[in-house]
């Protein structure tokens, strides 16, 4: 289990593999999220399985060695951009394609994302405790849309799953960090002087009590409170200091670690979406 400190500061050193879940809106990758957060013990968490972005951290059997980012993705107007946006900063992209309903228009969009990602990807065929379902055929079509699978030719592995019953979830995890283990992490370049951190913000949202709040994901370094955060907002560099990083239940916590992602308070703007911010060592420009 990972560990904090009584000041709520993350303990365990090292990035977390950053994996986004990309399908059709009615595929249940929500469902097979929620599954995972429910029966695992979760750290540095962001954010709840609904409409809104969700990012959240498991420990694999309570090993805080095999830890694992997911970042949710919504099923509103903005669908497409943040399936974009969560395809160029994961590790790992999740493709779910639902057994009894096979390869649609937005499971052939993610297809493309993932193509064009760096992102190593893994496919996930959910629904697999309903009857009459042909998965040969739905490994056909993805092979056809320029994933090369398992079983066709490929290498891409594939993954059968219940999000409903839990089967197949276990191997699932248990996949995800073997790749990133193979494969390794995105290498994301080196940090320029006078920056300690870098972060993608996955979501801007002014809240009635707590002004802006923007959920982000570290994907170098780590971010404490009271930190100096630099951000571009209409090609000007602003710069501000973290005022809290909280759970979306509301829990005040000092420290994210590095793959890791949470909610920061205090920034006088909203940070448009996408954007890659920077933690700096001090108030300089």
């Amino acid at each position: 289990m990972v560990k904090s400190d009584k000041k709520g500061k993350i303990c365990v050193p090292g990035r977390v593999p950053i994996v986004a879940i990309l399908g059709h809106v009615d595929h249940g990758k929500t469902t097979i999220l929620d599954y995972i957060r429910k029966a695992h013990v979760q750290s540095c968490e962001a954010g709840g399985i609904t409409q809104k972005i969700s990012v959240f951290t498991i420990s694999l059997n309570n090993d805080s060695s095999k830890r694992i980012t997911f970042i949710d993705t919504p099923g509103h107007e903005a669908f497409d951009l943040m399936r974009s946006r969560g395809g160029s900063i994961a590790d790992i992209v999740l493709l779910v394609v639902a057994a009894n309903d096979g390869v649609k228009p937005q499971t052939i969009e993610s297809i493309e994302i993932i193509k064009k990602s760096l992102a190593k990807p893994i496919v996930v065929i959910n629904k697999v405790d309903l009857p009459d379902i042909d998965i040969t055929k739905i490994k056909r079509d993805i092979t056809n849309e320029g994933l090369q699978v398992e079983g066709m030719g490929g290498n891409i592995p594939v993954v059968e799953v219940s999000g409903k019953t839990g089967k197949g979830i276990s191997e699932l995890l248990e996949l995800i960090t073997l790749v990133s283990q193979v494969e390794g992490l995105q290498e994301r370049g080196n940090l320029e002087e006078g920056v300690v951190a870098k972060a993608f913000v996955l979501e801007s949202i002014k809240d009635k009590t707590r002004g802006n709040v923007s959920t982000l994901v570290l994907s170098s370094g780590d971010l404490c409170k009271g930190s100096w955060l630099g951000y571009k907002k209409e090609g000007k560099m602003n710069i501000e200091k973290v005022k809290g990083i909280v759970t979306e239940e509301g829990e005040n916590i000092c420290d994210l670690s590095c793959g890791c992602g949470g909610k920061i308070l205090g920034i006088s703007n909203l940070i448009p979406l996408g954007s890659e911010v920077y933690i700096l060592k001090e108030n300089n420009p």
